[in-house]
């Protein structure tokens, strides 16, 4: 039987079976790779407000820091 002729009613032949798999994990694949990729970015953005919150608290800090050296020199005068 050759793979390219439809078998019996309702039956796939075995080449064209192997090749609906053959697909099936393709997609499979491609679906698991987009997950990975979609986790990946999601990470990246986590990363990405962690650093800036790190970041805009130092700067707050600094502010403080000055803002107090400048009253304690108005104090001092």
């Amino acid at each position: 039987m050759n793979s390219t002729n439809s078998g019996p009613a309702g039956v796939q032949p075995v080449g064209d079976l192997v090749l609906a798999r053959s697909r099936k994990m393709q997609l499979i694949h491609e679906e698991l790779a987009r997950a990975r990729m979609h986790e990946q970015r999601e990470q990246v953005q986590r990363e990405a407000l962690a650093s800036r919150l790190l970041s805009a608290k130092r700067w707050q800090r600094r502010a403080e820091h000055a803002a107090r050296r400048a009253r304690m020199a108005r104090e001092a005068l």
